[in-house]
């Protein structure tokens, strides 16, 4: 340490940094003069000192677990600042927003306020939005296409699951708190598992933009707890291992191209089912002869 502060008074440089300062004196006042141990040759106590006190934790959590965390932490503390009075919120999963790394929290909140997206792709989703039909729900920006076809330049109409990133209209807002998770009545699509994405795939007026720009990473997924049994099944090793969310990840790009290739199709489905409602709408006495 000496040495290193020697040669930091020596260097022609604005800062020097020197790596570990706070384990070199924490480390100091449990093993007396580390110095002196380095100088002897006697790593073996403050190895041991490393291992027990500093590499042991590094261990604990994988980097997307970490990166999540702090994401949970970031939004809460600025949508709390915002007004948000409601919230479900794992506390033995959240980070403490101050003690977030100044670096890391500098780019979570890039994403959280979308501070790095180009002008060019903010003004292609502010356009996408000003032409949306008044009665839109949702706009996805990231999502797993079930079904779409093309209405206008960059945007979807579209049934979606997995949806990453999206924009809520106040009519998705309203349904939300008129629909409690789990209240009766709302219809779902088992296809898209048991989160609220099974309830967006059936509600009407959503669209996403195209192509998407966020997709999923791959890690530990938010919705499920894997229990640690073997899986035997080729549908449990997709819905209910990691293998889940590889496959998602991997997958979302190709399956928008795929869905697109199919939108004709899509297409007449989506208009003879829409004139099937209007009939049912009209009643039998209205229906033409």
């Amino acid at each position: 340490m000496n040495l290193a502060l020697d040669m930091a008074r020596k260097i022609k440089a604005g800062t020097v940094w020197i790596n570990a300062t706070n384990l070199f004196d924490a480390a100091s006042g449990d093993l007396g003069d580390v110095d002196a141990q380095v100088r002897e040759g006697e790593f073996a106590p403050l190895r041991e000192w490393l291992r027990e006190r500093v590499h042991r934790h590094g261990q604990r959590y994988e980097t997307n677990d970490l990166v999540r965390e702090a994401m949970h932490s970031a939004f809460l503390y600025h949508a709390i600042a915002a007004g948000m009075d409601t919230g479900i919120v794992n506390a033995g999963e959240l980070a403490v927003y101050e003690d977030i790394p100044a670096e890391l929290l500098e780019h979570v909140e890039d994403v959280l306020f979308n501070r790095r997206l180009r002008a060019r792709t903010l003004r292609a989703v502010e356009r996408a939005l000003r032409g949306l039909p008044p009665d839109w729900t949702i706009f996805f920006l990231g999502h797993w296409p079930l079904s779409a076809y093309p209405v206008r330049h960059n945007v979807l109409r579209t049934s979606s699951a997995c949806s990453h990133a999206y924009i809520a209209s106040p009519r998705l807002l309203r349904w939300l708190a008129d629909h409690p998770w789990e209240a009766p009545g709302v219809e779902k699509s088992r296809i898209a598992g048991k989160g609220v994405d099974s309830a967006y795939v059936k509600l009407p007026g959503t669209y996403a933009l195209f192509p998407m720009i966020a997709i999923q990473r791959v890690g530990r997924s938010d919705n499920f707890v894997t229990k640690k049994k073997k899986k035997r099944r080729l549908r449990h090793l997709v819905t209910r291992s990691g293998y889940r969310e590889l496959l998602i990840s991997k997958l979302m790009r190709p399956a928008e191209a795929l869905v697109l290739l199919l939108s004709p199709a899509f297409f007449l489905a989506d208009l003879a089912r829409r004139g099937r409602a209007r009939l049912a709408a009209r009643g039998p006495s209205q229906r033409p002869a």
